[in-house]
């Protein structure tokens, strides 16, 4: 503590995405949604298995083409409904297989996944500042709090 300031370091560590979903619908909807994946970088990956499913006994298990894309038969879902769908799908990150489940809006026309198979390790260094005046314990510089708090001895 120095002229009634507390100053307090938070060191962590954190990994990159490794999975993006981009969910699209097109002007015109049809009965089948197109689901395309790719690398971080844009490259179409073959052969690559995706479960798309509605509940445990309606699914459907594709893989990627040469170009990267499935073509997933839509189910039915009520005209405006919010229906979501689950997919299910297995890759590699940094050499050790990684399983995901997610769930998109069953109305996506078209949905792309970006698989980051090498994701960085992130350092990170925050600073939190605090005055300290008559006991009291007041917030300066709080990340992702905006408003001051005050604290109070218990």
């Amino acid at each position: 503590m120095k002229n009634d300031e507390l100053i307090l370091y938070h060191n962590y560590s954190y990994e990159e995405e490794t999975t993006e979903y981009i969910e699209k619908l097109d002007k015109f909807s049809r009965d089948f949604v197109i689901f395309e994946v790719t690398d971080k970088s844009g490259k179409p990956l073959s052969e690559f298995e995706v479960k798309y499913s509605i509940s445990y006994n309606k699914s459907q298990i594709k893989k990627t083409d040469k170009n990267g894309i499935i073509k997933f038969d839509k189910y039915d879902i009520v005209s405006g409904g919010n229906e979501n769908v689950g997919i299910q799908i297995k890759y590699l990150t940094n050499g050790n297989e990684t399983s995901q489940s997610t769930t998109v809006n069953g109305n996506s026309d078209r949905i792309i996944l970006r698989i980051n198979s090498e994701p960085k390790i992130i350092d990170k260094k925050e600073k939190y500042l605090f005055s300290y005046k008559n006991g009291i314990l007041k917030s300066v510089n709080f990340r992702y709090v905006n408003e001051i708090s005050t604290y109070k001895k218990l």
